[in-house]
């Protein structure tokens, strides 16, 4: 885990960067094969991210986008309902990550 996401105070910022960076990695390597995300791909990334958050930060949130902003896919990695900010924060970051790559 990168040392910045690992000093945040914040547990919730953390979180959220947390499944950022895997989603950026994720969509990185997939979205270099091929223009467009299949519904198998989406759900391979849900899954590698599901795996990576159960293991440092149990109660994520994950958000799939395309390139255009679209949602793809989401998935809560917690036991709890998340609120709709959490799952705003988690689609706008993975949108933030698609774009910006």
């Amino acid at each position: 885990m990168p040392k910045a996401i690992e000093n945040f105070s914040c547990s919730l910022c953390a979180r959220t960067c947390e499944v950022a960076f895997v989603l950026f990695s994720a969509l990185t390597c997939v979205a270099s094969a091929a223009q467009s995300l299949s519904g198998p791909d989406v759900i391979l990334i849900l899954d590698q991210g599901a795996a990576y958050a159960s293991k440092y930060s149990s109660q994520s949130v994950l958000a799939v986008v395309d390139r255009e902003g679209f949602v793809l896919g989401v998935r809560n990695v917690g036991a709890t309902a998340p609120t709709q900010g959490v799952i705003a924060s988690a689609v706008s970051r993975a949108g933030t990550a698609a774009f910006l790559s």
